[in-house]
């Protein structure tokens, strides 16, 4: 475990989250603001796969984590903080995504608390970013509810090309 909050544990993605990897990546609704559905070879080999590498190397940010339940370890979703540069913006970037079935119980805003606690106290971060499309209302409500402003629109992500009119948000300590 790399965190706990009062409902959830924060730890390491492990061999034993395939299949929810995979349930999450193949969600119509979940992927809609993220590029659209990937297929089961792509998201385990370029996506999973590639997580459970980056598992190995110890680093003071988290990518990725697996978000569960502290009473029964079952995995609600997945995100992290990892350093990025976006649009020529760096900084550490928060991510989430959330499984339908506990979406809009506080799970992803409590989420989102722990690891910007962790930025800015653990890590002595100044500045956390964040991008999501601009059409994902539930999203950016949650970012500006966690203080986050945006700063800049983007109409294609080089680091995504598959993404369309983002914008990046900021939070600063």
């Amino acid at each position: 475990m790399l965190l706990e909050t009062e409902r959830l544990i924060i730890r390491k993605v492990t061999e034993q989250d395939l299949s929810f990897t995979l349930e999450i990546y193949s969600n119509e609704k979940i992927m809609k603001y993220l590029g659209g559905v990937l297929s089961k070879e792509y998201i385990t080999k370029q996506i999973f796969n590639k997580w459970l590498e980056r598992t190995k190397i110890n680093k003071p940010h988290f990518v990725p984590v697996m978000i569960a339940l502290k009473e029964t370890n079952e995995p609600i979703g997945m995100g992290g903080l990892r350093k990025t540069t976006r649009e020529g913006e760096t900084g550490l970037e928060l991510g989430f995504m959330i499984s339908l079935e506990f979406q809009h119980k506080g799970y992803a805003s409590e989420f989102c608390r722990s690891l910007i606690k962790h930025a800015f106290d653990t890590l002595d971060n100044k500045r956390i970013i964040s991008g999501t499309s601009l059409d994902n209302r539930g999203a950016i409500n949650l970012l500006e509810k966690l203080g986050f402003v945006k700063f800049k629109e983007i109409e294609r992500d080089e680091s995504f090309p598959e993404l369309r009119n983002l914008g990046l948000f900021e939070l600063k300590k």
